[in-house]
């Protein structure tokens, strides 16, 4: 053991002796010097992230904060001090703000407190926070703010200093603050093991902001002191139980700045005190959980079951934003789903479109639809009652849901056709975008109307962005094998690129027997294919007329391809090769399908809106579909058992035994 861990250790172990003394002291201290300031630990930009992502107010940037911070200053009687930061909080401009920098006596804790401010106005939306950084940055009264700074950093207070860190960070680091940086990091070190955990737990909390900018000496020394409080807090672990909800919540955003242990720690403590947490501190940690790239089952477990404990304490706006979250991290419970569509049901005097459709959203990333709750019957209702309110991205989420879930309405034709109606009348105000992705929500539900499909597939090249180019494939296969009063335009595929595709681990074990059953021939089997229909599939095979594998590279294969006069040509499946011959018209393409769990509508057997799309489509371009489901797939134990269920899949698709096969 190095002599730096040892004396860790044995630094802990007194600590811990002595641990309520100093807690109580911390507490009553705390609370004494207690105000109603916020923290940054992850800059405002952080903050208007997560307040788009999660719905947070900024204002409400305390929320991921820990503390109050503790401002003392005995340079200033108490008076003077008030007066003071009456008139720092009643500045409505960064500029008004910098005038009392010429106009009053400063102490750092009173340049702390501008510094902090002028975040605050930085980020109210007010003025472009870009802007406005880069004139402050070169602004003289900063500089003064900064130099006082560094002439007292010892009359701040250990919250007051790390404040102060994160705020010029966010003001930017550069070269003429990086002196006070360096100052504040030796400040903050100087004390970092005698600090309660909750101060300790602020700074960590800014590992976000604090080591994402490379290659500078401040930077170098910000980023080792916030390695240094994690190391303290897993040594403190026992302590970290007592953090506030909002605590907890901010170090698990932070924790892949860290290593596996100190992910493992809050976790523990998560998990501990998820008790504690009411259902707005729940919504806020799976809102964090849904953004980072951390997964317990225990503690989403656990979150369910408080979530379902503390029913009495829901809210609409709470309730739609927590199953959006989990919705995000396609964790199921069919209990909590069904209790939050009988609660939703209840509340539609509160119902509003922005609401609603993030309900929607929320089944449908959860794959989650019974009938018999009648969730789906009374926002269809709805929907179809308020159409003039709803945005159009509002709208796209009600009616993607729809679609992804395969939901009939009632009245289905009388419920599309004032849809279309409605859209109609302003389609062409909308984006490309926007257009591009209602035509495809309602083309899951077969329901994309003749003038949608016009206006998004008259461009001669789709929009460039990869998600829509995939969407435009799709609409493009759909006019052409799915609408046949559709007479174009089309979109020339063979503009568009092929669509990539990585194999799951079940497609990569079910091809990797096929390549086997046909003899080990891997030019009989093409894996991972992208196709211009949009549509991505595991494998693809040639049969001959005597139904035997042939080597697929040697043909030219099929998706649709059309000239810019819009008559169907030949069917492509990638850009031809002029050295492929054309494909016999008895032979037979094998199209090979996986489908997991993700794949189905929970608890069901039926496939999603998107994947039932997908079969449709290829089977209407004339491909015989081998369909392989993870259940039966798993059964098959034994290589025997593979083959054998392999040779059953390509009989059942083709209608015909398959010749060469291995048993």
């Amino acid at each position: 053991m190095s002599l730096h861990l040892l004396r860790s250790a044995i630094w802990s172990t007194r600590f811990i002796h002595r641990t309520p003394q100093i807690c109580a002291w911390a507490y009553q201290k705390q609370h004494y010097h207690a105000r109603q300031d916020v923290f940054l630990h992850e800059g405002y930009c952080q903050g208007i992230k997560l307040s788009h992502n999660t719905g947070f107010a900024l204002c409400d940037v305390r929320t991921f904060c820990t503390t109050s911070a503790p401002i003392t200053d005995n340079s200033i009687n108490e008076q003077e001090t008030d007066d003071i930061y009456r008139m720092i909080q009643d500045t409505k401009t960064a500029e008004e703000l910098l005038h009392l920098v010429d106009t009053n006596e400063l102490t750092s804790v009173i340049a702390s407190r501008i510094i902090h401010t002028l975040v605050q106005h930085c980020f109210s939306g007010k003025e472009d926070s870009k802007k406005l950084i880069q004139k402050l940055s070169n602004d003289p009264r900063v500089q003064k703010l900064y130099k006082v700074l560094m002439g007292n950093v010892k009359e701040l207070s250990s919250n007051n200093m790390i404040r102060s860190l994160l705020n010029t960070y966010t003001l930017k680091l550069n070269n003429k603050n990086r002196a006070v940086v360096e100052t504040l990091v030796e400040g903050i070190r100087s004390g970092l093991r005698s600090m309660d955990v909750s101060v300790v737990s602020n700074l960590v909390c800014g590992a976000g902001l604090l080591k994402s900018t490379k290659g500078s000496k401040g930077n170098n020394l910000a980023s080792g002191l916030v390695d240094e409080a994690a190391h303290i807090l897993q040594l403190r672990q026992r302590e970290i139980d007592r953090l506030r909800p909002h605590a907890l919540i901010g170090l698990l955003q932070v924790s892949n700045h860290f290593p596996q242990s100190f992910q493992t720690v809050v976790a523990d403590a998560l998990l501990g005190s998820l008790h504690k947490f009411s259902f707005v501190d729940l919504k806020n940690l799976t809102t964090v959980m849904s953004n980072v790239p951390f997964r317990s089952p225990a503690i989403l477990r656990a979150i369910m079951y408080q979530a379902m404990q503390l029913s009495d304490q829901w809210q609409l706006p709470s309730v739609a934003k927590f199953m959006r979250a989990l919705g995000e991290l396609c964790f199921h419970n069919q209990d909590l789903a069904k209790q939050v569509a009988e609660f939703v049901v209840t509340k539609q005097s509160e119902w509003t479109p922005s609401l609603i459709s993030q309900i929607a959203k929320a089944y449908s990333l959860l794959r989650i639809h019974v009938p018999e709750w009648g969730l789906f019957d009374q926002i269809c209702e709805y929907t179809a009652n308020h159409l003039d309110d709803f945005s159009s991205l509002e709208l796209y989420l009600v009616l993607y849901a729809f679609g992804e879930l395969g939901y009939k309405p009632k009245n289905e034709a009388e419920f599309y056709q004032s849809v279309t109606a409605y859209l109609e009348s302003r389609f062409d105000d909308y984006p490309a975008e926007t257009k591009i992705k209602l035509a495809s929500a309602l083309m899951l539900s077969e329901q994309v109307p003749e003038f949608m499909l016009k206006d998004v597939l008259q461009h001669k090249k789709p929009a460039g962005a990869v998600f829509q180019d995939v969407l435009v494939m799709r609409l493009n296969a759909h006019a052409h094998l799915a609408c046949p009063n559709y007479s174009g335009p089309y979109v020339d595929s063979t503009l568009i690129p092929a669509v990539s595709h990585q194999s799951s681990a079940l497609g990569r074990s079910v091809v990797q027997a096929l390549k086997e059953a046909v003899g080990g021939n891997n030019k009989c089997v093409k894996t991972s294919v992208g196709t211009t229909l949009g549509y991505k599939i595991d494998a693809l095979v040639l049969l001959d007329e005597n139904s035997k594998p042939v080597a697929v590279d040697q043909y030219q294969l099929s998706g649709v391809q059309s000239n810019e006069s819009g008559q169907k040509l030949q069917e492509v499946f990638e850009i031809l090769d002029i050295h492929q011959k054309p494909l016999p018209a008895e032979y037979q393409r094998i199209a090979v399908l996986t489908w997991s769990p993700k794949e189905r509508i929970f608890d069901k057997d039926e496939l999603t809106g998107r994947y039932n799309l997908q079969k449709k489509h290829l089977q209407l371009a004339g491909y015989k579909l081998m369909e392989v489901d993870y259940q039966e797939w798993n059964r098959a134990k034994t290589k025997f058992q593979q083959l054998s269920l392999i040779k059953f899949k390509l009989v059942e698709a083709t209608r015909r035994k398959v010749e060469n096969i291995q048993e």
